[in-house]
């Protein structure tokens, strides 16, 4: 091996201010977590004191990692290889064997992070584009290896304009593409203004659930329809019309609407349906050819959005198909609290024991019911039964 490296980057100043910056906010954080169960309202204090210590470890632990890596990283260029160093330890790939890199579609802009690809060694390492001497990084970059997503689009390009699908001549291909490019952009804003007006003001709600969980299966039959012009993903500059945006907005509206919607009374029913809407949706996106050549995605893009969709769809698809008859049971409140975040305000209610519930037990409520009520008050709790056997609540 050379006796050093040729070149050697760290990470820029103001970047490192900016690293550091969020590594103080977390650890802040994670003090604030280990305070909370001194504050919060807890009916078993011990059950909460380990989740808010564990939540304010993990923030202390990755704030403190966040400043200390900022002045331990860096990146050499070696004469026959590349090393990442940081304080977790170091990576290094011989440079004969790297094919190229990539840059995350999300991270064009600079301040992200390049993976350079190696297919024989069958692995990566990832290096930080938050550099001194940026400009010359990028240069050396350009120059030294291959764009991965570059090629990858020349290939999808050439691919389309030899595609006798879309068209007989090169020219007419290529606008039909585009024609194709600029109406899911289209559409992807009037999927997403639908949503959000469906959030906020008055629309048949059962409508509405429908659309948000049937509109995600038919955006991920597009690809199956018309493979000639539209991909699950697609690479930076590709000319193939993307669908994963499209098939996910509607799927985080349903979440959205899971978490404000419904209250779960017991959770021991919920993942059988979870599993198998999860599994059939997973088994779904296999379906799609180019879905499956995405093997640096396919494990967290695909399972995340299935396990997303899956679970919201249970909860509300167990809501708005149940035809059972509520049962009405009367409790008696201890104690109220209100908590706000960023996606608004959520209302907690303290009950005695009622109906089949053996201990005092915070239930969420909703806003009239949080004014018209307070301790030692009596208020009425409606269980249903669930399509799926989840029962769910209602306090009045």
């Amino acid at each position: 091996m050379p006796e050093g490296p040729i070149k050697t980057y760290a990470i820029s100043k103001n970047w490192r201010l900016a690293r550091v910056g969020g590594g103080i906010f977390l650890i802040m954080t994670g003090l604030f977590f280990y305070s909370a169960p001194f504050w919060d309202h807890f009916y078993n204090p011990l059950s909460g004191a380990l989740l808010f210590s564990a939540l304010g470890s993990i923030a202390n632990l990755f704030g403190t990692y966040l400043i200390a890596n900022s002045y331990k990283y860096r990146f050499e260029v070696w004469p026959d290889r590349i090393r990442s160093i940081g304080l977790l330890g170091a990576r290094e790939l011989e440079i004969p064997q790297i094919d190229g890199f990539r840059i995350p579609r999300n991270q064009r802009g600079g301040g992200g992070i390049v993976f350079f690809i190696s297919r024989r060694a069958k692995k990566s390492i990832r290096v930080f584009q938050m550099l001194e001497e940026e400009d010359a990084f990028r240069k050396w970059l350009e120059t030294q290896f291959k764009n991965l997503d570059e090629v990858e689009a020349q290939k999808e390009l050439g691919e389309a304009m030899a595609d006798e699908r879309l068209g007989t001549s090169a020219d007419q291909r290529a606008q039909n593409l585009a024609r194709v490019k600029k109406a899911m952009g289209i559409l992807v804003l009037l999927v997403f203004l639908f949503c959000l007006f469906g959030l906020h003001m008055q629309v048949p709600y059962r409508l509405f659930i429908g659309f948000l969980v049937l509109a995600p299966l038919m955006v991920l039959a597009l690809p199956l329809i018309f493979p000639e012009a539209i991909r699950f993903n697609t690479v930076q500059r590709s000319p193939y019309a993307g669908v994963d945006l499209l098939a996910m907005t509607p799927a985080s509206f349903l979440a959205i609407r899971a978490i404000e919607d419904w209250n779960i009374l017991e959770w021991k029913n919920f993942w059988v349906p979870f599993f198998m809407i999860s599994l059939a949706l997973y088994g779904y996106l296999l379906a799609i050819p180019d879905f499956r050549k995405l093997k640096q995605n396919i494990f967290f893009a695909g399972i995340f959005f299935s396990l997303l969709f899956g679970s919201s769809a249970t909860v509300c698809l167990n809501g708005i198909l149940d035809k059972s008859v509520p049962a009405h049971y009367g409790a008696r409140v201890v104690d109220k609290r209100m908590d706000r975040d960023r996606h608004g305000n959520f209302y907690y209610m303290t009950l005695l024991p009622w109906g089949t519930m053996t201990a005092p037990k915070e239930y969420r409520a909703g806003l009239k019911a949080y004014e018209q009520y307070s301790a030692g008050d009596w208020v009425t709790v409606a269980v249903r039964q669930g399509a799926f056997k989840i029962p769910i609540y209602f306090i009045y």
